[in-house]
């Protein structure tokens, strides 16, 4: 899983930066660290690895890939879950994004 808490490492991460990039831009002036962090889900990563952290407030698909978003403050500070959509994925990690 990769995890990303900076602009600079957003940069790093072309689809993550496609996928957020919009949703982001009118915050670009404040510190990533206290807008949201994103993980990115790896073939090898379960359900199970990140389960805890999995109450959505929405799941979006585009492009190929989930877009879990929870809301984890008053303030509005956000995780973001990447997950691409395809057969080596966690089979009980890509049934919960169909089913969200």
């Amino acid at each position: 899983m990769i995890t990303i808490t900076t602009w600079e490492a957003l940069a790093e991460q072309p689809h993550a930066t496609t996928l957020l990039s919009e949703r982001l831009a009118d915050f670009r002036d404040q510190p990533f660290s206290d807008l949201c962090k994103v993980l990115i889900v790896e073939p090898g990563d379960t359900l199970a690895d990140i389960g805890s952290k999995l109450e959505p407030e929405y799941v979006e698909q585009k492009d190929g890939w989930f877009e879990l978003v929870t809301v984890e403050s008053d303030d509005g500070y956000g995780l973001f879950v990447l997950i691409e959509d395809r057969p080596d994925m966690d089979p009980a990690l890509l049934e919960f994004c169909r089913t969200h």
